[in-house]
């Protein structure tokens, strides 16, 4: 954490620019630090945020689109994913994508996923700009000040951050397998 934070002392507001359009949340966390020790003004680092998230996510999305759905044709078996459950996403997200879209952006290490499987599911573009605008700057704005208020607790919010993602991923695997299991046994019971 503290070499992202020389990085963006050292080279400025660029360092900030693609470290949101690549990674996300650590950087404008960073950001917001260092504008409450007076290296970075607070204002321009919620811009550079918000300009970078969302050149981000219309990368994300155009990669999504472009090579999700053929690299899930050819690889999807290799992770047990269906044709099936291409299409269920599909419908998940011409019913739940902005929704879907919003809530995730603010979910440690899911923005970039949602945003993906949103292009990997044709969302419409101009529908996913309409989310992710607003989505955008409320997340620039809350991770440039939460990164700026509890910036002493800098390292412990990012390993905080790491566990809640990974505690997710966890309750979110342990709900699949359990439904997958459940299933299996009444469709052998039928």
């Amino acid at each position: 954490m503290n070499g992202i934070a020389e990085l963006i002392t050292a080279y400025g507001y660029i360092v900030l620019f693609l470290g949101v359009v690549v990674e996300g949340e650590i950087f404008p966390l960073a950001a917001g630090w260092l504008s409450s020790l007076g290296e970075l003004d607070v204002f321009i680092s919620m811009a550079v945020t918000f300009v970078g998230v969302i050149i981000g996510d219309i990368i994300w999305f155009k990669i999504g689109y472009r090579w999700g759905r053929p690299l899930l044709d050819r690889c999807g078996r290799f992770i047990w994913l269906k044709r099936s459950h291409i299409q269920a996403l599909q419908q998940h997200f011409e019913e739940n994508g902005k929704k879907t879209l919003f809530i995730t952006k603010f979910i440690y290490s899911f923005g970039h996923s949602s945003i993906v499987i949103a292009g990997m599911a044709r969302m419409n573009f101009k529908e996913f700009l309409k989310i992710d605008i607003p989505a955008g700057l409320l997340w620039s704005i809350l991770f440039v000040v939460v990164g700026r208020f509890l910036g002493h607790s800098f390292i412990l919010l990012s390993e905080t951050m790491k566990n809640m993602t990974l505690a997710i991923i966890i309750v979110i695997s342990a709900l699949i397998i359990v439904q997958l299991f459940v299933r299996r046994k009444l469709t052998k019971k039928v």
